[in-house]
């Protein structure tokens, strides 16, 4: 049985028996079956967010270093600027 037959039997089959109807412990099995699908997926999302998170705080990292450098290589250059030096 399948999610659709729980969700609307009568769209499935023809047949309106008592029979083809699921029953308590069927619909119970599958909305657990859902739920736990539903948390994996879930979990899924926030590792990969977590990642995200992590690799946007080491790039930011890296800019910072980047930038930094860049001010260590251009200062000596302002400063001979400043003072004429050639």
């Amino acid at each position: 049985m399948n999610i659709l037959e729980i969700v609307n039997p009568a769209k499935c089959s023809e047949q309106d028996d008592e029979s083809t109807k699921p029953d308590e412990g069927t619909i119970a099995k599958l909305l657990a079956q859902i739920l736990q699908n539903k948390s994996k997926k879930a979990c899924s999302l926030t590792q990969d967010e977590g990642q995200r998170l992590l690799l946007r705080e080491r790039r930011l990292s890296i800019e910072e270093r980047e930038v930094k450098l860049e001010r260590e290589r251009i200062e000596p250059m302002k400063l001979k600027k400043e003072l004429n030096i050639n």
